[in-house]
């Protein structure tokens, strides 16, 4: 299984960057640590959304028992999803800053 990078900014257009940092997640471990912009750099990414195994880093979603909400949401939450199974990712990411996650790729080997 491959493993993926994520940020909590993005670049800006015409290379102006936002405030953010980069993290390192493992998926195996399910363990995330915060790299640097030139680590990130020696890495090799594939933009696509999907990873070569077939697995996709997709957010929460809420669920409402009630028919005009009041059920419970977890948008914040990141997952790894494929081959019919979902699992929780453990990001090394204040809950506050769940919300602004942005996953850059995953590293080819």
């Amino acid at each position: 299984m491959e493993k993926s990078i994520s940020t909590d900014a993005v670049p800006a257009p015409r290379g102006v960057y936002a405030d953010g940092r980069l993290y390192y997640h493992d998926i195996v471990k399910n363990e995330s640590r915060e790299i640097s912009f030139e680590d990130a750099q020696k890495l090799r990414l594939s933009g696509n959304v999907r990873s070569s195994d077939g697995y996709e880093i997709v957010p929460g979603s809420g669920s409402s028992p009630m028919p005009f909400g009041g059920g419970y949401q977890d948008f914040s939450q990141r997952y790894i999803t494929g081959h019919n199974t979902s699992k929780k990712l453990n990001l090394a990411l204040p809950a506050e800053q769940t919300y602004n996650f942005k996953f850059i790729g995953w590293v080819v080997k």
